[in-house]
């Protein structure tokens, strides 16, 4: 896989936005591996309490921006998102 450091800088604060907007009780995990024997890989992982609800990998999407993107999606079609939504567009 080919990702550079400026990646791992917008997949966090992406995460950090769609974390901000859950529902109560939606939990987001997001994995890091860098230097094992695996190489790189990325695992974001949303969970309703304890059960997994959807896992999505880097290495098989392959594009940061995609992957956040499918993420987005899987939590407007889950209905995950608190409503109002009160998204900061600008920090």
């Amino acid at each position: 896989m080919n990702i550079r450091n400026t990646d791992f800088a917008f997949i966090g604060l992406t995460v950090a936005r769609i974390a901000s907007q859950l529902r109560e009780k939606i939990n987001i995990n997001t994995t890091f591996s860098f230097g094992t024997e695996l190489g790189t890989y990325v695992i974001i992982s949303l969970f309703d309490g304890d059960e997994c609800m959807e896992s999505f990998h880097l290495s098989t999407t392959n594009c940061p921006r995609k992957m956040m993107d499918d993420i987005f999606a899987f939590c407007m079609e889950k209905d995950l998102f608190k409503v109002p939504m009160d998204i900061a567009l600008v920090d």
